[in-house]
């Protein structure tokens, strides 16, 4: 399974937790035709690999990291910081970590609040 498909899966399993979010809105590579403008939007993305470990010479595991990035619409009034610790605290669970918070900005394009996050975590090689 690909680190953007394993992360997709916990959040989708554990949606209930995971406050003002819903699965029509966590999405993977691309946003495609989700244009909503009421409710935050996540996009899943995998960042390089951070590298290998290995025992007699032999892969046994790799760090892998992702990053999500959450937009909100620009008059989002929700907790906007509820969403995304409640993400970290679910991952964290999962011993997936953040390791990256890059803050709230206004994109330029689309006018949303966009906060991207770095999380991650080892993976053994099977």
């Amino acid at each position: 399974m690909t680190s953007i498909a394993y992360i997709k899966q916990i959040l989708v399993k554990n949606i209930d937790s995971l406050p003002n979010l819903s699965v029509e809105h966590i999405h993977t590579l691309s946003l495609g035709s989700d244009m909503n403008d009421t409710e935050p939007l996540l996009l899943i993305t995998s960042l390089s690999e951070a590298g290998q470990s290995f025992g007699n010479n032999d892969p046994i595991g790799s760090t892998k990291r992702v990053q999500i990035q959450f937009y909100y619409p620009k008059d989002y009034l929700g907790d906007m910081e509820l969403i995304e610790t409640s993400v970290k605290k679910l991952l964290r669970k999962n011993q997936v970590n953040c390791n990256g918070d890059a803050g709230a900005v206004l994109t330029p394009d689309t006018k949303n609040i966009l906060n991207t996050l770095k999380f991650i975590y080892e993976k053994e090689a099977i």
